[in-house]
């Protein structure tokens, strides 16, 4: 499916959760989104957007807004002005200027965006590191809490491992699991 049915799938999801959340033994106002690869640039982009639920909707589900409060965005693509990938037109759908920056979560941040920690490793060859780089610059203009966490020799894979440190997972990938819950914690957590 090309956009905008992945990025309404998961405003769905969110509207699920958040409708749910007693049921769930959550926090309505404290749900934090993290996304690795396509599923970062999926998840951050919907965490840029936010989106307001829909107070006629005879859905009780699609009442519910679709922000998020916390996002960990792990080696996404987010600026798709830059020469977009064979995989990023087939969910694009089109290649046209206007339609990549609207489509990326780099255009959509502002003083309003939620708390993003972004890793990347610095040797992954799928997604450039730049593009983790662009998007804590966009958040630190607007004061949004950022944090920008480099791995070394880190490549593309879910756990940063891949041909940069040999295959399989990354010597340090739990710290940045540790470093991921960290900044949920930061700002999702009750203060007690």
């Amino acid at each position: 499916f090309s956009y905008p049915a992945p990025v309404e799938d998961v405003q769905r999801a969110v509207r699920f959760v958040r409708h749910h959340a007693a049921t769930f033994g959550i926090d309505p106002d404290r749900i934090g989104g993290m996304g690795h690869s396509s599923g970062a640039s999926l998840i951050t982009l919907v965490a840029m957007l936010g989106a307001a639920g829909d107070e006629s909707a005879e859905d009780p589900v699609e009442r519910e807004d679709a922000t998020i409060q916390a996002l960990v965005s792990r080696s996404g693509a987010v600026n798709f002005m830059r020469s977009p990938s064979p995989h990023l037109i087939l969910f694009l759908n089109s290649v046209s200027p206007s339609f990549r920056e609207e489509v990326s979560p780099l255009s959509h941040v502002g003083a309003s965006s939620p708390p993003t920690l972004l890793i990347h490793g610095d040797a992954d060859r799928i997604v450039a590191l730049e593009h983790s780089v662009d998007m804590h610059e966009a958040l630190l203009g607007m004061e949004v809490p950022t944090d920008l966490i480099v791995v070394p020799r880190g490549g593309h894979d879910p756990e940063f491992g891949g041909a940069a440190v040999g295959a399989g997972i990354h010597p340090d990938f739990s710290t940045y699991v540790r470093a991921a819950v960290a900044w949920y914690d930061q700002h999702l957590a009750v203060s007690r």
